[in-house]
C-alpha cells in the first residue's frame, strides 16, 4: 500500500495520473527526472503481478504452456526449480527473480530493487520477491 500511496502522491494532477500502471512503468524507466515515479510504479506493478499469481490451494508443478516452455529450456521441472531457487538465493539485496519469456523461449532473470522485465522486452511468467 505504501508504493501505491506514494505513486498517487507523485502523480496527482499530472499526465502520469491518466496512464495505466504499465505505461507509467515503461515511460518513466531510465529517466533520472522520473526515478521516484518509476520506483513506486514498478514496485506496485511487481507486487501486483506477484500477488495475482497466487491462489488458494495453489502450488504444485507448472502445467500447460508454462510447463512446456520450462521443459524446452530446462529439460525437467526439477532442474528449473533448482536453477530458479539458486538464482533467487544469489540475489544480493532487494530484488526479484523472474521466469520470463521472449521470442518463444523462457529464461531466468534477476532484477534489483524495482527493476522490471517488461522494460527489457520480456514477458514475465513467474516471479519471486527476494
Amino acid at each position: 500500500a505504501g508504493y501505491v500511496a506514494k505513486l498517487n502522491d507523485l502523480t496527482k494532477g499530472t499526465d502520469w495520473e491518466k496512464k495505466s500502471l504499465t505505461q507509467v512503468v515503461l515511460e518513466s524507466y531510465g529517466n533520472p527526472n522520473t526515478q521516484a515515479i518509476f520506483n513506486n510504479a514498478a514496485q506496485t506493478w511487481n507486487h501486483t503481478f506477484y500477488w495475482h499469481s497466487l491462489r488458494p490451494q495453489g502450488g504444485g508443478a507448472p502445467t500447460g504452456v508454462v510447463k512446456d516452455l520450462i521443459l524446452q529450456s530446462f529439460d525437467t521441472v526439477e532442474k528449473f526449480n533448482t536453477t530458479f531457487k539458486d538464482a533467487a538465493l544469489a540475489q544480493f539485496g532487494s530484488g526479484w527473480t523472474w521466469l520470463v519469456e521472449k521470442d518463444g523461449k523462457v529464461s531466468i532473470l534477476k532484477t534489483a530493487n524495482a527493476d522490471n522485465p517488461i522494460n527489457q522486452g520480456y514477458r514475465p511468467l513467474i516471479t519471486l520477491d527476494v
